[in-house]
Order: structure tokens, then sequence, then C-alpha cells
């Protein structure tokens, strides 16, 4: 029996809280994800293009720059177009939409919810990247 060979998806995670870094990276690589966490988001840039990330998770609360302030920086260079952006915050859900919507992330996740969502919300980006790009059955 011939097992196809499955492409994991590079998942960089840039949050400044050691601990909800690690939780994501978990449940992530429990997915299937391989991972990878910094906790800032200084030289993320250079490490997605030198790593080959697919998606990027991003905590919206840092001190040294905010995520959504991120997601534009890395939404306003056009070799990394097809980079996947989920957005995780504690703060409340329609602001994190509304945010997720001004800065064109892909997902938003809420960080009391991570456990059960984010799975979820990373498979869903990724199938409407694949929609969007007509990569469908790769």
């Amino acid at each position: 029996m011939k097992t196809k060979n499955v492409k994991l998806s590079r998942v960089l995670i840039i949050d400044d809280d050691p601990i909800s870094c690690e939780l994501v990276a978990s449940i992530l690589r429990d997915g299937g994800y391989d991972t990878v966490e910094l906790p800032s988001p200084i030289g993320a840039t250079k490490l997605i293009r030198k790593r080959a990330i697919d998606v990027v998770i991003l905590d919206v609360m840092m001190p040294e720059l905010s995520g959504d302030k991120v997601a534009r920086i890395l939404r306003s260079h056009a070799d990394l177009e097809r980079l996947l952006i989920v957005l995780v915050s504690s703060c409340p859900r329609d602001q994190l939409v509304r945010l997720a919507n001004e800065v064109q992330a892909d997902a938003v996740v809420s960080k009391e919810d991570v456990r059960k969502t984010l799975l979820a919300a990373v498979k869903h980006a990724e199938e409407s990247r694949k929609r969007r790009t007509g990569e469908i059955g790769t």
C-alpha cells in the first residue's frame, strides 16, 4: 500500500506570552502542523521567507508591535500574498473580526476558545485559499 506524501504546512506563531505560544504550538503539532515560535514580531518577515512559512498565528496584543500592525506589514509584501494570517486575541470577538477585516486576516481565534477552534480555523483558512487559487486536490 502506497502512502501519499503530505506536505506539512509550516506555521509561525508570534506571541509574547510563552505559555500561550506553547499551547498554540502544541495544538498545531498535535494536528499535524510543523511549528516555529517567535516571542516578538522582530525578524518575522525574514524568517517567513527563509523557512517558507505557510501560516502565521499572530497575537494581537504584543508590546513591541501589535499583531494587526504586523499583519498590515506582511500584507504589504507582494511576495507574501499567499501567506495565511490568523489573529488570536482575548479581546471581544466582534472587535477581533472587525480588526481581521481591516488587515485582511484569513481567520480569527479567541484565546478563550483556542483549544476548541484553532485547528478548525487554520484548516478553514487553508481550504479557502485553495478554493481562491484553484488548488483543490493538492
